[in-house]
């Protein structure tokens, strides 16, 4: 499952819509749009806001009296005079981290919101739908964000994009070898010149030249704090998802997961499990389950894929969490075992357990964990019912479960050689790197 580009697509809240009528579930998918383009702005505020000394203490004042730990470094007293040319690095990642647990939290309470559904009434008596209520109150509170950013420090917002030229990347030029990245990465020029789509080559490139930056501003010996996107851009993962990746075979899933076992056994012997320090990963179960998949070259941006063996009915359980799932309840203890397998392995086999890699939780209320799949389950690639998308034919749960329990079943009758698509968003929580310290 690739989670990176559904990161960067969107928020969205997940939704159980089967006693709504067609006309009701129209108007849901409208409001859910709208919803998320508010959300998306909302972020965007939050992220205005932080750019600002002042308006970092208004933005994540709440969060720094919660979370103590998180805002343990000594800043230098002298560093506010240089404040525009000498960022603290440390000070701006933890900001980062602020920024994405409000919007996680915030998304969380608005699914919950629409999960409960009902009514509200407004000031004229008039009955509004659960999700246009949430609506308007995000829509306040954006309203509210933007004006405090305006008053603090006014000129922010809407500032003319080309005063900001160290930031823009020159687009691909199949005719200009001197480009960034080239020289040093024929095999680059190689992959994008093959590509037809050039908005999609364009944006590859830029999207590429950006991590080689990023990678550029990390500094090595500081591992153990890096991000969920600091460790994308230090493993390379968008250069290494550019060219054509292998399908694995049954040698190379069962030397991952040989891995996983010796990772294990040295990290017990580290630190034991006991009452004060608990399993910091675990199996999902001790059972193995053939599904009826197959694994392709879906192509694109797609990469890998899966499709279907055989005929599968609807209803149809596909796959399952199996001894082959592994839950990471501690964030650095998954960090760890990514430097683990690049030590063993490389970048590519790094970079496919960081992306297949999701954060959910497993029960009612309870807390985030790290879930990644060592078999082809991993390779299920996103469906959406949106513009863009193709439309998903499996869902993590039965139809009418409200909480995804593992097991993934078909939605509809798939054709032998149909490819499978699920919506991420049915159980993982795309924004919840952060709760886990990552």
């Amino acid at each position: 499952m690739h989670f990176t580009h559904s990161i960067h697509n969107t928020k969205r809240m997940c939704e159980n819509s089967g006693n709504r009528s067609p006309m009701m579930n129209r108007r849901h998918a409208r409001l859910i749009m709208t919803m998320r383009s508010v959300a998306f702005l909302l972020s965007v505020a939050l992220l205005l806001l932080s750019s600002h000394p002042t308006g970092v203490g208004v933005a994540a004042s709440n969060y720094e009296d919660e979370h103590d730990e998180v805002y343990d470094g000594d800043y230098d007293d002298d560093s506010e005079d240089d404040y525009d040319d000498d960022y603290d690095k440390e000070y701006e990642s933890k900001m980062e981290q602020a920024l994405s647990h409000h919007a996680t939290k915030s998304h969380q309470l608005l699914e919950r919101a629409l999960q409960e559904g009902g009514f509200a009434s407004n000031s004229n008596g008039d009955e509004l739908w659960q999700a246009e209520f949430s609506l308007n109150v995000l829509q306040r509170e954006l309203g509210i964000i933007l004006a405090i950013q305006e008053v603090t420090f006014p000129g922010n917002v809407g500032e003319d994009p080309e005063n900001e030229e160290e930031w823009v990347y020159p687009p691909y030029d199949p005719e200009n070898e001197d480009l960034p990245l080239l020289k040093d990465d024929p095999e680059l020029k190689i992959i994008l010149d093959a590509i037809e789509d050039e908005e999609y080559r364009d944006s590859l490139y830029i999207d590429i030249q950006e991590k080689a930056d990023h990678k550029a501003e990390l500094d090595p010996e500081l591992w153990y704090e890096f991000t969920y996107w600091d460790l994308q851009a230090y493993f390379s993962c968008r250069r290494v998802f550019a060219g054509t990746v292998p399908v694995y075979d049954t040698e190379k899933w069962n030397g991952v997961r040989q891995l996983y076992q010796d990772f294990v056994k040295k990290d017990k012997k580290d630190r034991s499990y006991d009452e004060d320090n608990p399993k910091r990963m675990y199996q999902f179960s001790t059972e193995s389950f053939d599904p009826p998949i197959e694994p392709f070259q879906a192509g694109g941006a797609k990469g890998r894929g899966i499709k279907a063996a055989r005929d599968i009915s609807k209803g149809e359980l596909v796959f399952k969490a199996t001894e082959n799932t592994v839950i990471f309840t501690n964030g650095h203890t998954w960090r760890k075992f990514l430097f683990a397998i690049n030590e063993r392995y490389d970048n590519e086999t790094t970079c496919d357990v960081l992306v297949w890699s999701w954060v959910q939780t497993l029960k009612e209320d309870g807390p985030p964990v790290v879930i990644v799949d060592f078999d082809n389950g991993s390779l299920l690639n996103e469906g959406r019912e949106d513009p863009g998308f193709e439309p998903p034919n499996v869902r993590c749960g039965k139809e009418g479960d409200t909480m995804c329990m593992m097991e993934y079943y078909a939605t509809k009758d798939i054709k032998e050689g149909d490819e499978l698509l699920c919506d991420y968003r049915d159980f993982a929580l795309l924004w919840s790197w952060a709760d886990m310290g990552l």
